[in-house]
């Protein structure tokens, strides 16, 4: 089975690609990944993670 693996999303502007991504080649999430540092930086792409992904307040307002 094909799966979809998300890197460097530390260096993502926003995750709602996430999503989008996903129905349209219709697969599931495998895992995802924020930073250089691997294994450490990897982890199961769990649906409830990526829902705060994109729910959370964006980075650049974050940071103002």
């Amino acid at each position: 089975m094909d799966r979809i693996i998300f890197t460097k999303l530390d260096e993502a502007v926003g995750f709602g690609v996430i999503l989008n991504v996903l129905k349209r080649v219709n697969r599931k999430l495998s895992y995802l990944t924020d930073g250089q540092e691997v294994p450490d930086n990897i982890e199961v792409g769990r649906p409830e993670h990526v829902a705060e992904l994109i729910t959370a307040r964006p980075r650049a307002a974050a940071t103002a």
